[in-house]
């Protein structure tokens, strides 16, 4: 009987968190759904496209984490990208953290784009770099070649320091020697090995 109410619960829940009035039942119904491991990708796509509520935009974001590392993340994935250009506070933070739970190279390309307009965020710095966890020399890596970071816009040499000074305490010689070699290239901008130097 129990088993029967909960499957019957179901279906108006994913029309709640759907289409309900209140961007609170709308969010309370997205935890529940999950909560009761009934929340699918296809709910998850139809919030990030039409959801205008940043809170809870935010939490399917959130939510849609485990499914980057299943078959749904070609579904889920861009819909997510799309967001990465935002200016809302906390679509920007939980795009910072979520993106990171993938190393699909279009997720590394949109937190680069986060960290370049966002750098003088210090909460939105902290979560990219979170993310970044062992992909520190890569996204150094990235953005040295990156047309887009040519020039210094502010805030971005404290993401590349606080990169440097994570991967320097993780005291990995090849990898330091990688970074070291990457900043002494020619074509990695000045301001940009001055802020690895300054991070370590």
């Amino acid at each position: 009987l129990f088993r029967s109410n909960v499957s019957s619960s179901i279906a108006p829940l994913k029309e709640l968190a759907l289409s309900g009035a209140a961007p609170l039942g709308r969010l309370h119904a997205l935890w529940t759904l999950e909560g009761m491991s009934q929340l699918d990708a296809a709910t998850l796509t139809t919030v990030l496209e039409k959801e205008q509520h940043p809170k809870v935009r935010a939490a399917a974001i959130r939510l849609s984490e485990p499914f980057l590392k299943t078959a749904d993340k070609d579904k889920l994935l861009p819909k997510l990208l799309a967001l990465a250009s935002t200016k809302n506070f906390d679509l920007q933070a939980q795009l910072a953290f979520s993106l990171g739970q993938t190393t699909d190279p279009r997720a590394e390309a949109a937190i680069a784009s986060i960290a370049r307009g966002s750098g003088t965020n210090a909460i939105i710095r902290e979560a990219l770099i979170s993310g970044l966890v062992g992909r520190e020399l890569e996204m150094i890596e990235r953005v040295s070649t990156d047309k887009n970071w040519r020039d210094s816009k502010p805030g971005n040499d404290g993401f590349i320091g606080a990169l440097a000074k994570v991967l320097f305490a993780q005291a990995r010689g090849e990898r330091v020697n990688k970074l070291l070699a990457r900043i002494a290239a020619p074509e990695t901008p000045h301001w940009l090995a001055v802020a690895v130097l300054s991070g370590v």
